[in-house]
């Protein structure tokens, strides 16, 4: 069952925001701010997001093949066109590519830079790959913590489980900071020897301190499962020591 501190620190987790959280907003702004300084950076982009640019039909004089871009099977070409006012170009990356001869709507810029694609449609593909860019690492950290307080709420829901008997299992850890646990009762854990285990809450009984750290978890310990515990995903609690850790596993 758990304790009183334990009880405490999964309320406390429960209502507050993770700092995880800021830091997910700031790398997703930060990401977005990069992304908006090296498309600015180019020449004439900032007349064309301001509108500057000017709409003309332009004759396609000669494309360009310059090879491999940074699509896969895709090559990037050179549009080479002409109009009444002037000459110029631009490149791009697969896609339908125009032949010699045909017509096409583009927009000039002041520095005589050519676009493609008019300031609107520019505006709104770069708006929308920067709300992705943003929403990207904080949509990562969500999932993860809904998971993790699904988790904890199933925890905090069974505090007054009973225990089973300690089982002697080792806990090792593998790539991307995984953890697994190694049993030998197939009785109790299932055919499967290896199985992936997720910490719910490590607490040191340090008084008025729990700890969440996946740190220094690998080794041998006792895991004693909390009853009932009938469905896939089970809850045990892994004692050494003075440590306690609240795992996750599934029966397999």
């Amino acid at each position: 069952m758990l304790c009183p501190n334990e009880t405490a620190a999964i309320e406390r987790m429960l209502t507050r925001v993770p700092g995880r959280m800021a830091i997910a907003v700031l790398i997703g702004l930060l990401c977005a701010v990069l992304s908006t300084v090296a498309y600015l950076s180019g020449e004439g982009r900032v007349d064309h997001l301001l509108g500057r640019d000017e709409a003309v039909t332009a004759t396609v004089e000669h494309v360009e093949d310059l090879g491999h871009c940074n699509r896969q099977r895709s090559n990037e070409y050179y549009v080479e066109l002409s109009w009444d006012s002037g000459e110029g170009g631009y490149t791009r990356c697969g896609g339908s590519v125009p032949k010699t001869g045909d017509t096409r709507q583009v927009w000039v810029g002041p520095s005589n830079h050519v676009e493609e694609h008019s300031p609107t449609v520019t505006r709104i593909r770069f708006g929308v790959l920067n709300l992705f860019v943003i929403a990207l690492p904080v949509g990562i950290v969500t999932l993860s913590m809904r998971l993790h307080r699904n988790s904890l709420r199933r925890l905090l829901s069974r505090k007054h489980g009973a225990l089973a008997p300690p089982l002697d299992v080792t806990i090792e850890r593998g790539p991307k900071r995984r953890l697994w646990l190694l049993h030998s009762a197939p009785q109790h854990f299932g055919k499967t020897r290896k199985l992936a285990l997720h910490p719910i809450l490590i607490n040191a009984h340090q008084p008025g301190k729990t700890v969440r750290t996946r740190r220094s978890m690998t080794g041998s310990w006792s895991i004693h499962r909390l009853q009932p515990n009938d469905g896939p995903g089970q809850i045990g609690l892994l004692t050494r020591g003075n440590e306690r850790c609240w795992v996750e596993f599934r029966r397999r």
